[in-house]
């Protein structure tokens, strides 16, 4: 009996360590995580306060989410890459009340050297009063089509670097004067591409003599909206029935030149705002080194950018592929990429010819033989041959698939009698075999 009573207690005190409330203010300890099973932690939140969740996360992936007891989902993020950096989520319970923190990993495989630190801390007065009037000194600029004052928030932060004593002060300055201070158009950058002060501060070392004083006057000349304005009045002009949308220049870490969320076009200025003028010394990317000198001066700088916002917008107008299509992923991306690069470049920036950077060069060179490799892989799920390689390919050239696809959409154009409801086509195109098959350009090649 005395067995039976102590094996009792030993089975509930194992149970109590492993249910109950987390007391975080002992928190930011290392947690070894190789992401195998999921962590839950359940914590008592009071009604109308604010609490910020933050994990840190190094080698691996993860994914945070606060939930109800009743496993509902309330919120949750996975904003860093698992390189290294924080997931950070913001909540006001409207009830005092039990809530679960669920930390999961997405990393596709077990990550045996993964490490995580979990923090929960209910915000002060003053750290709610300062994110109050933030978001009040934002909102005219959150209520313009074009944002562009993370440009001037970047450098701002950037020049108090040089005060900095310490690793985690570089990683304060950034967060408080550069991410703290985010437009809506660079929050969305962070939750589509990682973007963290942790990041940031390694990427700035990293490119110190790209950043300082080399790249930045370019991206300054975007500070101005008034020239770019007109873009996206040109695409409207040949696509009438497109619908509007919001741009963000930000500068970020180095990572992408230009993509797209549901709300806005995120434009990464300093990606594509170098010119031959610029140190490239630390660049060992050979696609971007030679993207960025082959711009002669800020003129070409001004066109290239314009080029990209076009093309970032047209994605905003694309369809999704028609449920009754042939599913031939690789192709729909091809065509999707290509048709926003031709339209972009040759019916909105009216280029004589292709751009010439080190893709379209090779793609010129070697096209009958490039697409009779694609067509082999033409359904293929595997991207990693043609598209969003650029940083990867061994070759001297990336993202070859943009090119073909240029090439598809300029045979379709061409071969088209009506070009207004060719544009239209274009854009809206929904079944890429049907699309292929109309634009003859595999013709070429018979």
């Amino acid at each position: 009996m005395k067995k039976l009573l102590i094996l009792l207690l030993i089975t509930v005190s194992i149970n109590y360590l492993f249910t109950q409330e987390k007391n975080f203010t002992l928190n930011d300890q290392v947690i070894h995580f190789d992401g195998e099973k999921q962590l839950n932690h359940s914590l008592h939140l009071k009604k109308g306060k604010t609490y910020l969740f933050s994990v840190y996360q190094e080698n691996i992936d993860v994914e945070m989410i606060l939930q109800n007891m009743n496993k509902e989902k309330i919120i949750s993020t996975d904003l860093a890459d698992g390189s290294k950096g924080f997931d950070k989520l913001e909540y006001t319970p409207s009830e005092d009340n039990k809530y679960e923190l669920v930390i999961k990993s997405v990393s596709p495989e077990l990550v045996p050297n993964g490490i995580i630190k979990i923090n929960v801390k209910q915000m002060s007065k003053k750290e709610i009063e300062r994110k109050k009037r933030i978001e009040k000194e934002m909102r005219d600029e959150n209520n313009k089509i074009i944002t562009t004052i993370d440009i001037q928030h970047f450098w701002s932060a950037y020049d108090k670097l040089k005060d900095c004593r310490s690793y985690q002060d570089s990683v304060n300055v950034i967060q408080e004067n550069y991410l703290d201070r985010a437009t809506n158009g660079l929050k969305e950058f962070q939750k589509v591409r990682y973007f963290s002060a942790e990041f940031f501060v390694e990427r700035i070392k990293k490119y110190k003599n790209f950043y300082n004083n080399s790249v930045r006057t370019n991206t300054l000349l975007f500070s101005e909206t008034e020239n770019l304005s007109n873009i996206i009045s040109k695409v409207r002009e040949l696509y009438p029935s497109g619908k509007p949308a919001k741009i963000a220049f930000v500068v970020g870490p180095m990572s992408t030149g230009g993509t797209i969320s549901n709300n806005y076009l995120l434009i990464g200025i300093e990606m594509i705002g170098g010119d031959k003028n610029c140190d490239v010394s630390e660049i060992t990317i050979e696609n971007l080194k030679s993207d960025i000198l082959s711009r002669a001066n800020q003129t070409d700088v001004f066109n290239f950018v314009e080029e990209m916002v076009a093309h970032e917008y047209i994605h905003t107008q694309q369809k999704n592929i028609n449920i009754s299509a042939c599913q031939c992923r690789l192709l729909e991306h091809i065509l999707k990429e290509g048709i926003a690069s031709y339209i972009s470049e040759k019916l909105i920036m009216k280029r004589n010819g292709e751009v010439q950077s080190r893709a379209s060069i090779y793609a010129n060179a070697n096209e009958k033989k490039l697409w009779n490799d694609l067509k082999k892989e033409l359904c293929s799920n595997d991207f990693s041959n043609w598209l969003y390689n650029g940083s990867t390919s061994k070759e001297l050239h990336g993202d070859l698939g943009y090119r073909i696809g240029y090439k598809i959409a300029e045979s379709f154009y061409e071969n088209s009698a009506d070009k207004n409801e060719a544009v239209k086509e274009l854009i809206e195109m929904d079944n890429p075999l049907i699309f292929l098959d109309r634009s003859k350009y595999d013709l070429k090649f018979r």
